[in-house]
């Protein structure tokens, strides 16, 4: 049985997509998505890999392994080009939980209108970046 095997089985049921962002320092990252973002830690391989999850959102945070050939030259661009849409239900608590942190936030909370054919709905987000410069977009 191989690593990821194990880890599919220890962790439960599996979205199709789980994305996986390699990010330079594993502490920190988790700190901020669970901490900061409101993810909670759903398991754990020290100094290699976190899974967080956030409602339906699964991510697997990877540490970039110090050996890496990226390392010796130029550094890895992370986050680059990369957004997440993290729906939860109330967005509002974690922007305010990092306006409390006095955390960058890229886009304030916005309130949209919008409209499903005849059907019309507003949707609350806010967008802000994690140490690695992964984009977030939170909404309900």
């Amino acid at each position: 049985m191989s690593d990821g095997d194990r880890l599919i089985r220890e962790a439960g049921d599996w979205a199709a997509l789980v994305p996986g962002l390699l990010v330079s320092n594993l502490a920190r990252s988790v700190d901020t998505y669970t901490r900061l973002f409101g993810f909670e830690l759903g398991h754990v391989e020290p100094d290699r890999l976190a899974v967080c999850l956030h409602g339906g959102t699964q991510l697997i945070l990877s540490q970039q392994p110090l050996e890496d050939a990226a390392v010796a030259g130029e550094p890895l661009a992370f986050g680059r080009g990369v957004t997440l849409n993290v729906r939860c239900e109330d967005p509002k608590a974690v922007y305010e939980r990092l306006r409390d942190e006095k955390y960058p936030i890229a886009v304030p909370m916005e309130i949209a209108e919008l409209a499903d054919g005849d059907r019309r709905y507003t949707q609350s987000s806010f967008v802000v970046a994690d140490p690695d410069g992964y984009v977030l977009r939170f909404s309900d």
